[in-house]
């Protein structure tokens, strides 16, 4: 999962060790954590701003790398391990034969959504940023992103269970 593979580099990145314990959700972890019995976990903002804005939990920092608005006074990961950054993410794909004027189409029509002040005020509400991409932009985050995953596999030595 996404938290495994953040905990697995922070561990590599501070030389570290930790044990990773596997849990199907949130609500099958709360009481562990709640309790101490795990130390700590990698979530969405989604899903911990509740928790922490109900005095639950404390934010040790944000994977993102730049702070967050909806928790500007919180440091991220990168302050003190340069070039720590992972997020959740997802993306709009299509076939490879989709015709690229339909491509720049739905491009341009998702970037001009997202940029509607009433989307972008909820989603930010919400914890979630939504960068304006072009497409080659994006192409080239996905290969950054595929790359930092597939160094990290190899270098932890993870393997498909």
């Amino acid at each position: 999962t996404p938290g495994h593979l953040a905990a697995v580099a922070l561990e590599i990145g501070t030389n570290s060790k930790m044990v990773h314990v596997p849990y199907k959700g949130i609500s099958n972890l709360l009481p562990d954590l709640l309790s101490g019995r795990v130390n700590l976990f990698f979530s969405s903002t989604s899903t911990a701003i509740p928790l922490i804005k109900s005095g639950k939990l404390k934010v040790i920092a944000v994977t993102t790398p730049k702070r967050i608005g909806i928790l500007p006074q919180i440091e991220t990961v990168a302050e003190s391990l340069p070039g720590f950054s992972f997020t959740v993410w997802g993306g709009l794909f299509a076939p490879k034969a989709t015709p690229k004027p339909i491509i720049d189409l739905l491009n341009r029509e998702i970037n001009l959504f997202l940029s509607n002040p009433d989307v972008k005020n909820q989603l930010e509400a919400d914890s979630i940023a939504v960068p304006i991409n072009t497409v080659s932009e994006f192409q080239e985050f996905v290969q950054i992103e595929a790359n930092k995953y597939e160094k990290l596999i190899k270098q932890a030595q993870i393997k498909l269970e």
